[in-house]
């Protein structure tokens, strides 16, 4: 009689390790888009990562999530002529329907003036509460913490005719990129 009690057990746990694996998958995916999102001025695909409710304070900007996204591709557009945003070290805590998520966050940015080149590194993490919605995983509210910065003259680099430029949206490759088109 213990058996298919036991099992039925090993079941559940099964399944239920496996949706917490895919919640979690999903979650790093949002934060992944949020990424590509400010990195590329890709609008819709920032958008996407917040629900339409969310707050964001990101020091510079302490409001609605639209708000956030309408200030920071303006300045990205206006000042920076790339960015590059990495997340690590990605933690989450699932709770239903909710979950909690602390991601370390690298951000450089490149801007020039009439004489240099600057670069600007933020060292930080995002605090992040998820909510899952109809199913789909967004950022309800964010905090950024900044745990140093740092800028820096940098030398303008001589262009390299061999590398693929990168750009934002709508000129970067990878909107057009075709990954089964085999070149030679």
């Amino acid at each position: 009689m213990m058996w298919p009690t036991t099992l039925h057990y090993a079941q559940s746990m099964d399944e239920r390790a496996l949706d917490d694996l895919l919640d979690k998958y999903a979650i790093e995916r949002v934060l992944y888009d949020y990424c590509s999102g400010i990195d590329r001025c890709d609008e819709e695909l920032l958008r996407s990562v917040y629900h339409p409710d969310a707050y964001d304070d990101h020091g510079v900007y302490r409001g609605d999530a639209d708000g956030f996204v309408t200030f920071a591709l303006k300045s990205l557009r206006r000042h920076d002529l790339a960015t590059q945003h990495l997340v690590s070290n990605v933690r989450i805590d699932l709770d239903g329907d909710r979950a909690t998520c602390e991601s370390y966050l690298v951000a450089r940015h490149v801007r020039d003036s009439e004489d240099d080149r600057h670069l600007l590194t933020y060292a930080g993490r995002y605090l992040d509460r998820f909510e899952k919605r109809d199913g789909e995983w967004r950022i309800a509210h964010r905090l950024l913490v900044c745990d140093w910065e740092k800028a820096e003259t940098t030398e303008r680099a001589p262009a390299h005719d061999r590398y693929t430029a990168g750009g934002r949206y709508p000129d970067d490759p990878a909107f057009d990129w075709d990954a089964s088109v085999v070149r030679p």
